[in-house]
């Protein structure tokens, strides 16, 4: 599997966790070495979430993780709907990727990739921070 066929499986879980309402458990997903993928659906308060992400991506044999963070949004935030996922995808031993899922109750839903320029860029990068230092740690 590709990195970007990873990315589009993810944000199909995405946009299928986030389809009503908001997005809880908290979806991820993660493809070992040997190919073989786990959907992760973390039902845990935010404050242990970077914690459980952490021990995911310490697993030496994680070869791609992507995860993400359910936020409410305020106006001049570059959103439309009231509701964004920000999400990582990474592959170990490269650089990490950053988008959102915009959504709103009534199910409609847009995607973004994010560049550095966008408002919920550095609150994606920040979040992700701890879980991508023990994802590219020295094996």
């Amino acid at each position: 599997m590709t990195l970007e066929e990873f990315t589009a499986l993810f944000l199909n879980y995405v946009k299928t966790a986030c389809s009503v309402g908001d997005c809880y458990p908290q979806p991820g997903l993660i493809e070992r070495d040997d190919g073989a993928l786990a959907v992760l659906a973390m039902a845990v308060p935010p404050e242990q979430l970077v914690r459980v992400l952490v021990a995911t991506a310490n697993d030496t044999q994680v070869r791609r993780i992507a995860f993400g963070l359910d936020r409410f949004t305020k106006p001049g935030q570059g959103t439309t709907m009231g509701s964004v996922f920000t999400y990582t995808v990474a592959e170990r031993g490269g650089e990490p990727s950053y988008g959102f899922v915009e959504y709103d109750g009534d199910g409609g839903q847009r995607q973004h990739d994010l560049t550095p320029e966008d408002y919920w860029y550095e609150y994606q990068a920040a979040s992700s921070k701890r879980v991508l230092a023990a994802f590219s740690a020295e094996r």
